[in-house]
């Protein structure tokens, strides 16, 4: 338990280094955002690993995850699809860059306690001399991904032929807390600025 938690503070650390490295390579400049993103894509992408690897795996788990993660955003604007809360980028991508990294980096001695027999082996990924376990993995985040599509694939059938999946478009321009909710959340006296580069508090 000690371990997991040592490795989830670690890959989440070291993913949002990452992730505020590639905005100032890629954007000239860091956000307070874009550090939380790198963060959060970290725990997503160092969870299916945390009580498997050591801790120079969870840096390398917490900083490929954010990496991947963050070309996945490009990924989103180049084929324009409606994913508001960069949900498949940061959570799907990330799910799956951690689990499929779990398969390379496991070692059977962290849950076993010992380096012989077929428990430790068991636990073993492609790096300890099992390669199979990075096929099981894989094979996870296929069968996951099928689950999902199809569960979310139903859901929006749903919404779509009962309450509608999407505001009209003068609802989004105006704003959902003022057209749906008739307040607004933000926007404050006083408040209206500029941090890291970010327009807040003036919506």
């Amino acid at each position: 338990a000690g371990l997991a938690f040592l490795n989830t503070h670690i890959g989440a650390s070291a993913a949002f280094l990452t992730w505020i490295f590639c905005e100032w390579v890629f954007e000239k400049h860091a956000t307070a955002v874009g550090g939380a993103i790198g963060g959060v894509v970290g725990l997503v992408g160092i969870t299916p690993a945390c009580g498997f690897v050591w801790p120079m795996a969870a840096i390398a788990i917490g900083g490929v995850t954010a990496a991947m993660c963050y070309g996945a955003l490009y990924v989103k604007k180049l084929l324009k699809f409606d994913d508001t809360l960069d949900v498949w980028a940061c959570h799907g991508v990330g799910g799956a860059v951690g689990a499929f990294l779990t398969g390379l980096f496991a070692d059977g001695y962290i849950t076993t306690g010992t380096t012989q027999g077929d428990a430790y082996n068991l636990f073993n990924g492609a790096f300890y001399g099992r390669p199979i376990l990075l096929g099981y993995q894989m094979a996870a985040i296929v069968i996951s991904i099928g689950i999902s599509v199809t569960q979310t694939t139903l859901i929006l059938l749903l919404l779509k032929y009962t309450i509608g999946l999407r505001v009209s478009e003068d609802s989004e321009d105006e704003g959902l807390d003022r057209s749906v909710h008739g307040a607004e959340s933000y926007k404050q006296p006083g408040l209206n600025g500029s941090i890291h580069g970010m327009d807040v508090f003036n919506m």
